[in-house]
């Protein structure tokens, strides 16, 4: 036997001053009484009618050194040792998305978990636990914890993922455990089926679930202006079934359709409509199943998130918003110039015929046929100059820097006329990509503010440009060198890692996760990497102003909910060797205790009372 708190013996101390207290104190009682005749009448008779017990007035002693004993037992808490009466338990906890799925309000992963506190809760006392959760990520929760409550506290802290599991790694880590002691139980919870296993347990939790799933959904877009979406779709737990596609576009429901599939074959599918933008669009399944992570995939349009967000600024913005809407730059605002009030939250900004009291500082900032009232543009205005003929071809640059080969990319440069333009004197470091005897006519650039800068020294009006085909080619180089490509796709599956190029100067980039998670990544240097764990929407949002989406889908392998396997096994010889078992008397202690201070105060009350 050994006590948990050995000082708690310091108790029995009591016992002896107990007896002290009997021998010293006065054993005799007083009380009145109406006359001493019937008194010693009493006497008389009571010496002939019975003897007198010697533990009579011993026995309140003898109960109170029972309770000071009693209460120092109690809070010694004696323990005794019962050989090989405790296990050493092992629990894997496969937290991979699969276990996601529903039965009757239970996920196999909440199954699993109530599996292991019932065998935790039944397991002898001295029993130690250790938990591995096998996720996304591979970790030990708990090491050989012999405190059941605490045990039971860490594996409510076990969350499922949304991630293929880390299967490998955690039964390795159990291999470990069971190398150092191989009498250690393991058991490995989990929603797959093994043909065989060797030196541990598996407890199943799949159920027979019914699950649809979606994978691999893509877009394109035709020649003739219609929008394909194509895909893929299977059930699982179920021979062949019907299952329901509905085509959502920019919150409508365009298009349902019906597809017939086998178990474990994938089918494909395909939608067409006549579509030729979108912001964002997803296909979902109609019927509900078990597992609802891979009844929906959405597909977002890059070029429909707040960065690319243009404000025209013209009395004639035909030629300009024809050509940034015909490159898919579809979130376009125009105004008139009496409109402008310094709008802001744009990533472009055109200004055609009008100039600025202020240049804008947080987006790019194009100048059409720009006039004398400039301020902090980089460069001045002259004069206005009509030309000879009124036919002036331009001459496309001849630099080999990499700004102007990027700006003029695929440019034939020929055949590009003007009639009048306005002569501006450069005092800035700008890029001239097309020019008029010398004279700069596209030049690019920056602002003394730091943004960029596009600027034509010419009304669209008074050249034949826009009718070529440079314009189209000229337009979206100069679109991309507004807008860069933050980030190049927007879909992806679970365990991808998108990379977010981040413009000069950004100093925050926020991520908000599809669980509501919140969190920032490192903003120093020039991509930021993001690791995708949870199915569904993740929005990025660059110094609280640039807005993108992304979507992670569930990886195929997890919506085959039914999986089989092979084998399993932990290598060595199993042994039936345990731990020493702990049996806590505690309760017996209390009931005792309990009992010897009733019996106490019913002594004590006879004493008192004289309760014959």
């Amino acid at each position: 036997m050994s006590f948990l708190y050995p000082l708690g013996l310091l108790g029995l101390i009591g016992v002896p001053i107990l007896i002290i207290i009997y021998v010293i104190k006065n054993k005799y009682m007083e009380q009145t009484i109406s006359t001493t005749y019937l008194w010693r009448l009493s006497e008389r008779f009571e010496k002939k009618r019975r003897r007198r017990n010697p533990l009579e007035g011993l026995l309140p002693l003898i109960l109170q050194i029972l309770t000071v004993v009693l209460v120092s037992l109690t809070i010694a808490h004696p323990v005794f040792s019962i050989p090989n009466g405790a296990s050493e338990y092992t629990f894997v906890l496969d937290s991979s998305a699969s276990m996601n799925t529903e039965r009757d309000g239970e996920t196999r992963f909440q199954r699993g978990v109530l599996e292991i506190e019932k065998l935790i809760n039944e397991a002898s006392e001295g029993s130690t636990f250790t938990l591995v959760q096998a996720g996304s990520t591979t970790s030990v929760l708990c090491e050989k914890i012999s405190d059941k409550d605490m045990a039971l506290e860490l594996l409510s802290n076990a969350k499922p993922s949304h991630s293929i599991s880390q299967e490998i790694d955690a039964i390795g880590i159990a291999q470990g455990y069971f190398d150092e002691n191989p009498g250690a139980k393991t058991y490995f919870v989990t929603d797959t089926s093994y043909e065989s296993v060797d030196n541990l347990s598996v407890i199943n939790t799949a159920q027979g679930e019914v699950n649809y799933a979606l994978s691999q959904v893509e877009h394109s877009f035709g020649s003739s202006g219609y929008l394909s979406v194509s895909g893929k779709v299977s059930v699982f737990g179920k021979d062949k079934d019907k299952i329901h596609l509905a085509l959502t576009v920019d919150g409508s429901e365009l298009e349902r359709r019906e597809i017939e599939v086998s178990a474990g074959t994938w089918s494909d599918f395909s939608f067409s409509t006549e579509l030729t933008s979108f912001e964002s669009l997803s296909v979902a399944i109609v019927e509900k199943d078990g597992l609802s992570l891979d009844n929906e995939q959405i597909i977002y349009d890059i070029k429909s998130s707040s960065i690319y967000k243009t404000l025209i600024v013209s009395d004639r913005p035909f030629f300009i918003e024809m050509a940034v809407k015909h490159l898919g730059y579809r979130n376009v605002t125009v105004l008139p110039t009496k409109a402008y009030k310094e709008q802001t939250g744009f990533g472009l900004y055109v200004f055609d015929s009008f100039s600025p009291a202020q240049a804008p500082t947080d987006g790019t900032i194009w100048l059409i046929n720009p006039d004398g009232k400039l301020d902090n543009m980089g460069f001045g205005v002259r004069d206005v100059v009509n030309v000879e003929g009124g036919d002036g071809e331009l001459v496309l640059t001849n630099s080999s820097s990499s700004l102007a080969n990027r700006l003029i990319k695929h440019l034939d440069g020929k055949s590009i006329y003007i009639s009048r333009y306005v002569e501006c004197g450069l005092y800035r470091n700008f890029t001239t990509l097309l020019s008029y005897n010398q004279n700069p006519i596209v030049f690019a650039g920056t602002t003394l503010s730091g943004a960029r800068e596009i600027v034509f020294a010419f009304d669209l009006h008074d050249s034949n440009i826009a009718l070529t085909t440079d314009y189209v080619i000229l337009m979206g180089n100069l679109l991309k060198y507004a807008f860069p490509d933050i980030i190049e796709e927007v879909s992806y599956t679970i365990g991808d890692k998108a990379e977010i190029n981040l413009p000069a100067g950004t100093q925050s980039v926020r991520v908000d996760s599809p669980l509501k998670n919140s969190f920032y990544l490192n903003a120093g240097s020039s991509i930021a990497e993001l690791e995708l764990t949870e199915v569904g929407e993740y929005t990025i949002t660059l110094d609280n102003d640039t807005v993108i989406h992304v979507y992670a889908s569930l990886a195929e392998e997890e919506s085959e909910i039914n999986k089989v396997a092979t084998s399993l096994s932990l290598q060595g010889e199993a042994t039936e060797q345990g731990l020493d078992g702990i049996f806590d008397p505690m309760i017996i202690v209390f009931i005792l205790l309990a009992i010897v201070f009733c019996i106490d105060w019913m002594v004590y009350c006879y004493e008192k009372y004289q309760l014959r």
